[in-house]
């Protein structure tokens, strides 16, 4: 709790601070695949990707990893049992990017979807579950500092959460 505190305090005072670094996105989300099929296979969840190459942006391999990790801890932590999660990267036009990792789980309704980035907010049926309602905090927070967006979707037994980011 008092990582993730500092880490989305250290995120707000930066602010808008120009991030310099490049980021092989595409590799970078790769790697942290690598890091979920085998928790993906211990939580008997089906794992899938389609990850176009080469697709760069602007910030750090370190916290868009951490982004990644968030989006894919919860789609294991949330999804059905035996359900199936998708990871896609993908250039929309020369411009911009999207990385999308959906599950299948319980549909978030759009009253839940309108707080799901806000600190400490967790749904009622999951306040049982391990965790401090953070981590989609801390993963806006990055998306915002790479000049970004980050929404939810829930719709035909499917909840996915969608990332827009310029790429370089």
């Amino acid at each position: 709790l008092t990582g993730q505190l500092l880490a989305l305090a250290r995120a707000e005072n930066e602010g808008e601070k120009s991030e310099k670094s490049v980021c092989d996105l595409s590799l970078t989300v790769e790697g942290v695949l690598l890091e979920f099929d085998p928790v993906c296979f211990e939580q008997n969840r089906q794992l899938t990707s389609s990850i176009e190459p080469g697709l760069n942006v602007r910030g750090s391999s370190a916290k868009f990893a951490e982004l990644t990790q968030i989006l894919l801890d919860n789609a294991v932590k949330y999804s059905r049992p035996g359900g199936r999660i998708t990871v896609m990267l993908r250039a929309l036009g020369s411009r911009r990017c999207e990385l999308t990792v959906a599950d299948e789980g319980e549909p978030i309704g759009p009253e839940e979807a309108s707080r799901i980035f806000k600190r400490f907010y967790r749904a009622e049926r999951h306040k049982q579950s391990p965790g401090f309602g953070l981590g989609l905090a801390i993963a806006e927070s990055t998306v915002k500092r790479a000049r970004g967006r980050i929404r939810c979707e829930s719709a035909d037994g499917w909840n996915s959460f969608i990332v827009e980011l310029p790429r370089i």
